[in-house]
């Protein structure tokens, strides 16, 4: 008497119901969300640490007019330094308008509500720096809703000693 052993025979290489090319789509579709997310996540961290560097920078830069000697270049010297990877800033404008996409902005006034080059300039004063800088995209990632580039502006205010 032979003994018979019933196997099922392997369903492969793939399990009934499915089809030769189910998977490769399936990875497709998901890597492309994979990748594109991951993008987002990439140009968002690289936004966000440019508007810090921009934040430091205009601090900086009205931490060192904040005296009554320092010009226009002190202050232009001292957001250079701090910028680093966003490059160097052209000579400051003095004056309310601000204009310019990459572009360092001085404004020094005798009281906070007075106009900008008010004089007499002395202790007690103030000095606005705004430091202005356009955020490009990887040109991969083609903006966020096709936008290419973004206005990134830093303002901050010291009192002249």
């Amino acid at each position: 008497m032979r003994l018979q052993v019933a196997v099922d025979r392997p369903r492969w290489p793939w399990p009934a119901g499915r089809t030769a090319g189910q998977a490769m789509v399936e990875f497709a579709l998901t890597i492309v969300l994979f990748f594109t997310t991951l993008l987002l996540i990439f140009e968002g961290g690289r936004m966000v640490l440019s508007y810090f560097i921009l934040a430091n920078a205009a601090a900086e830069g009205a931490r060192a007019g904040q005296y009554v000697t320092a010009t226009d270049t002190d202050i232009q010297n001292a957001v250079n330094a701090v910028s680093g990877i966003l490059g160097t800033f052209p000579t400051p404008t003095s004056g309310s308008t601000c204009s310019g996409t990459t572009a360092i902005c001085v404004c020094r006034r005798t009281t906070a509500g007075a106009a900008c080059g008010s004089t007499p300039i002395q202790s007690g004063s103030e000095v606005d720096v705004t430091v202005n800088y356009l955020f490009q995209f990887m040109p991969q990632a083609g903006g966020w809703l096709g936008q290419t580039s973004i206005q990134l502006t830093a303002y901050h205010t010291a009192r002249l000693s």
